[in-house]
Parts: C-alpha cells; sequence; structure tokens
C-alpha cells in the first residue's frame, strides 16, 4: 500500500486501510550500525544492538534505573560537552523563548541531574 504524505488527514485515504502483521526474526543482523544522534544510540543499546559511547546527561535515567550500565568506568570521553541554546540575534526575546530559557536554566541550571546524588 503506498500513500502520499498527507493522506493520514483524508478520511477517504484511510478507509480502506489494511493491517500488516509483523512478526519478530531472532536472527542477528549482520554489518555495522551506524546512528548520528545520541536518542538513536541511546534506543538501539537499550535494544541490545551493541554498546555505545554516550554523554552521562542524556542517559543518567536508565543508569540510575539499571537499564544501562556502564561498560568501562574508569575510562571517559574527554568531550568537554555543553548544552548550547541558539535562537536568533535579536534585542528583544519573545516571551515563549524567554520562557523555554527559564525552563531549561530552573531544570538543568548549575547542578547537572546526572551529578545529583
Amino acid at each position: 500500500m503506498l500513500a502520499t504524505p498527507g493522506a493520514i488527514r483524508s478520511v477517504r485515504a484511510t478507509t480502506h486501510a489494511a493491517a500488516i502483521a509483523f512478526r519478530a526474526d531472532p536472527r542477528l543482523a549482520g554489518g555495522r550500525l551506524v546512528l548520528d544522534d545520541g536518542l538513536s544510540q541511546t534506543i538501539a543499546t537499550l535494544a541490545g544492538a551493541s554498546i555505545s559511547v554516550n554523554s552521562l546527561w542524556s542517559v543518567h535515567r536508565e543508569l540510575a534505573e539499571g537499564k544501562l550500565v556502564r561498560v568501562l568506568p574508569d575510562y571517559w570521553v574527554d568531550d568537554q560537552s555543553a548544552l548550547w541554546l541558539v535562537y536568533p540575534k535579536s534585542n528583544v526575546l519573545t516571551a515563549k523563548a524567554r520562557i523555554f530559557i527559564d525552563f531549561l536554566m530552573d531544570r538543568i541550571g548549575n547542578a547537572p541531574a546526572w551529578r545529583t546524588p
């Protein structure tokens, strides 16, 4: 079944939809898995695809819950990472932008959640 990108919004396009059943296949996939974003890495690692290099801030909850474990705890990637908030140059911030910045500062602030006991 093929559809155009906007078909999901059309009642006519979805009235003749068909269910497709999938089944799990336990065979391991061959090849190398290359991902370019942290969330996909985390999801793949949680699914058992392999090990990954993640920032502690992005997986601190999974580590605390025991869903992930540090494989090489004595080794660190010195990335000097920072979280940057980038927005258009303007003398005046919109209310939405100001509220979002305040939210991030409240949630992250100066004491990273992944380092808080």
